[in-house]
């Protein structure tokens, strides 16, 4: 590298340049325990695991279940296992189990229908419902009726859903059940903060709560993703949900199963309205509405109640206060959570024009509300205080009664969006383009020497149409070397930058690492002048470069940031939603995912009982029956014929198939609607919907 660029052609000044002090070895800490007489996280006494029960539940059926369910021997549990998550079609399957040599294994399903009848009878996940909402638009059709619009919200219960989690025990090693603080010694020098638990929010929150209280911190991911890969307009809007009790380490991992899918977003056209704005509005208010529905029962769990007891994952059960914590979005998500403007900070009261100082402003307070119920109680106010704080007139936030939970500091900072992609790519490295040129940039990148651990862009980085983290992280590791030469305040500039993702992607912080972190904001604002001067920037009120200055707070409260990056949420579209969409047929799709990934979640569940019986030694064999001689017409139309994975299916180019999958996306049995009052109930017992006027 000096061989291109000599060392004495930069020489930065160092005086304002926070390095990080050498790491702590995490086994010299201090670690302060929540006062004992509280008995944060207590037992209440042992609880059978899903295991046990799962066992007992065949030890006392009359059906002829053994260790491998409704499948006779381990052999015809692994054919149907791997069949079923193969991604093949109906059609391959059967012309599979029609071959000679197959057909010698006698095994007791002879189609792909019958074998996924055996699937579903394993113990499925926690329930899906739908919900019917009618918008109700203020354009009329040619009766001189209201035009309306109706859309269809599929969720989970979340209670079954952190049930689910709490008690799986392959996490019960990574579960933790109450507050700490970790400190570097006795004295209390200097504070630790990296898992969720360590932070303040759960500290105090658990201060709040009866003695013997188990917080479970709900961690909300939720993002539009586009289905179609090269053509159509398919769009899904899935819910995830995970909980802080988990160690982010394995929380991270998509194949820990860390993280339920407890939703699909309907996404509305709104043509039923006469003009864009209108149809913003009910937009926002119609992601409140189905947000609510999901939230629905925490609103009853608040610190002045008995909580819910629960089942761990250790055997012992607990008195839980399930609290909506933390969401891990990015910054238009954010904004519509918070029902505030794109061009607003939807964490404090910052005005649009100053977003690029570097100056404290107060924080957003849930007093925004009271102008919010103002505006709905008499529309024809002055809307001076709604403007002000830059609030978009959403009249019901789904949040507004959650207890616990401040939507203006739950919002975590995202590394992959905000900083990776945000703040290094699409601005800084934008920036220091325009100032050296494209090609100079280009074989600055080419000329870098080769190692091992750094990737070499040979033919440079600006023909590249397609970026991932990974490509960011790699560019960002040689990046400053690469920009020397410009004016000294750049190189400074781009360096600080650096250095504060670097800091911000630590997976522990201290108290010294916190005061570098923010040093490093610092040094960036004191030199960001030079990009002005250049005429490269006229102003930097760009939102994500303004939340950099949260971060260190964020920190504080909830923990190291890489627990809540988007990057886990990126992960989760492939196995929870683009995955699924490509085994459908792409009519009624959601409800075609949604029977596949209870076939999946099924097949995990019965792998890890199996797993479970063989570890404890337990007596649970096998059962010798005779092959079910059913007719397959008595199987007639029972599944939804479409593409395979765990759901099976039919291939798009079998013509032949266009009618039985057209069967296939009829509805099975009952829809659910929405009921302001009771909650879910069936189409037969109300005709209404709830409407969104």
């Amino acid at each position: 590298m000096s061989d291109t660029f000599e060392q004495d052609h930069f020489e930065p000044p160092r005086e304002n340049t926070p390095d990080l002090p050498p790491p702590t070895d995490p086994t010299d800490t201090f670690t302060e325990k929540f006062p004992s007489h509280r008995r944060a996280g207590a037992k209440l006494g042992p609880h059978e695991s899903v295991y046990q029960q799962q066992r007992k539940i065949i030890e006392d059926s009359d059906e002829d279940w053994g260790l491998w369910g409704p499948f006779q021997n381990e052999k015809e549990w692994d054919m149907a296992k791997w069949l079923a998550s193969s991604g093949l079609s109906h059609r391959k399957m059967n012309s599979f189990l029609n071959l000679p040599s197959i057909q010698d294994l006698e095994l007791p399903f002879r189609s792909a229908k019958k074998l996924f009848k055996s699937i579903d009878s394993l113990p499925q996940g926690p329930k899906w419902d739908s919900y019917d909402i009618i918008i109700e638009g203020d354009r009329r059709n040619e009766d001189g009726m209201l035009e309306t619009e109706t859309v269809e919200l599929y969720h989970r219960d979340i209670l079954e859903c952190i049930e689910d989690i709490l008690g799986d025990p392959k996490l019960k090693e990574a579960m933790h059940y109450a507050p700490t603080r970790v400190w570097s010694d006795a004295e209390k020098q200097e504070r630790f903060y990296s898992d969720m638990w360590t932070g303040d929010w759960w500290w105090e929150t658990q201060e709040r709560l009866p003695d013997g209280s188990t917080i479970v911190p709900i961690i909300f991911a939720t993002d539009k993703t586009k289905l179609s890969v090269f053509s159509g307009d398919k769009v899904a809007w899935p819910v995830y949900m995970t909980i802080g009790n988990i160690s982010k380490d394995v929380r991270r991992k998509i194949s820990q199963r860390a993280w339920r899918l407890v939703g699909y977003l309907p996404i509305a056209k709104m043509d039923c309205f006469q003009n864009q704005e209108a149809r913003r509005i009910n937009n926002w208010q119609l992601y409140h509405e189905c947000m609510s529905r999901i939230c629905k029962p925490l609103y009853s769990l608040g610190p002045e109640t008995r909580g819910v007891q629960i089942g761990c994952a250790d055997g012992f059960a607990r008195q839980c206060y399930p609290f909506l914590s933390v969401f891990t979005v990015d910054h238009p998500e954010r904004c519509l959570i918070a029902c505030c403007k794109e061009n607003y900070c939807p964490e404090c009261e910052v005005k649009p024009n100053d977003r690029g100082e570097h100056t404290p402003s107060p924080p957003r307070s849930r007093s925004s509300l009271e102008y919010i119920d103002a505006f709905r109680d008499n529309p024809y106010l002055d809307r001076a205080d709604i403007d002000r704080l830059g609030l978009r007139l959403v009249l019901k936030p789904f949040w507004r009664n959650l207890p616990v939970f401040h939507v203006y500091r739950g919002f975590a900072p995202d590394i992959l969006h905000q900083l990776h992609k945000g703040v290094f790519h699409s601005h800084l490295v934008d920036w220091c383009c325009r100032i050296l040129g494209d090609e100079e940039v280009d074989a600055r990148f080419k000329s870098l020497p080769r190692h091992s651990s750094l990737r070499h862009f040979h033919k440079g980085i600006s023909k590249i149409s397609q970026w991932t983290g990974r490509e960011f992280k790699e560019m960002e590791k040689v990046f400053v070397p690469v920009v020397v030469g410009a004016e000294t305040e750049v190189v400074v500039a781009a360096r600080a930058v650096l250095d504060f993702i670097y800091y911000a992607s630590l997976p522990q912080h201290s108290t010294t690492s916190l005061q570098a972190l923010s040093s490093s904001l610092s040094v960036f604002h004191d030199n960001k002048v030079i990009f002005q001067e250049l005429g490269i920037r006229e102003h930097f009120n760009i939102p994500k470069l303004h939340a950099m200055m949260h971060s260190a707070d964020h920190i504080k409260r909830w923990g190291s940031l890489d627990g809540y990056n988007t990057e886990t949420s990126e992960r989760l579209h492939i196995d929870f939603t683009k995955e699924p969409y490509r085994h459908t047929n792409r009519k009624d799709f959601l409800r075609q995912q949604i029977k596949i990934m209870n076939r999946q979640e099924a097949i995990y569940f019965w792998v890890n009982f199996v797993d479970w019986v063989k570890d404890e030694g337990l007596d649970l064999e096998g059962y010798e029956s005779e092959d079910d001689e059913e007719s397959e017409d008595e199987d007639e139309d029972e599944e939804v014929e479409v593409q395979g994975g765990a759901g099976g299916g039919g291939d798009d180019d079998d013509d032949d198939d266009d009618e039985e999958e057209e069967e296939g996306n009829e509805r099975e049995g009952e829809d659910v609607v929405m009921d302001e009052n009771r909650g879910g109930r069936t189409e037969q017992e109300d005709d209404d919907a709830i409407r969104i006027a």
